[in-house]
């Protein structure tokens, strides 16, 4: 039984975050080493852990353009190449207890590589067994 429940588990993992093969959004054909990558840390096993896993559901231009142009049967992205410029990233994220999905604008420089990660902000003064029932989950960028 447990090694059936650990095969469903890794499956289901697999599906989440997707076979997923890189995308590239790159409309005026820059030179791929120009581009900007963006990773989220969607390799994290959520379901055993307290840390937000992050996975890419939308990103959009400055003029509301989608840019996320997914695959049937893909709903998250979790690797993606972007022309230097400013991006309106919609985030998944999810642990052990909790889901939210936040959403932020993020400048990407050209040729640089960055991880998209979720955190979790201040929680509210009402508790439950000493956790906020309310707590704000923010998006985060680094360089890699």
């Amino acid at each position: 039984m447990k090694i059936l429940l650990k095969q469903l588990t890794i499956a289901l993992l697999i599906i989440l975050t997707g076979c997923a093969t890189p995308q590239v959004y790159n409309p005026d054909e820059l030179d791929k080493k120009s581009l900007s990558r963006v990773f989220s840390d969607s390799g994290e096993l959520f379901i055993y852990t307290a840390d937000y896993s992050a996975w890419i559901l939308y990103i959009y231009d400055l003029d509301n353009n989608e840019l996320t142009k997914r695959r049937i049967g893909s709903t998250y992205i979790n690797d993606i190449s972007l022309p230097p410029g400013t991006y309106y990233f919609h985030v998944f994220c999810k642990n052990q207890w909790y889901q939210a999905s936040p959403s932020a604008y993020f400048r990407l420089e050209a040729a640089k590589n960055y991880e998209i990660t979720c955190e979790e902000g201040e929680r509210d003064g009402n508790t439950f067994f000493n956790k906020g029932s309310h707590s704000i989950v923010h998006l985060k960028i680094k360089e890699l």
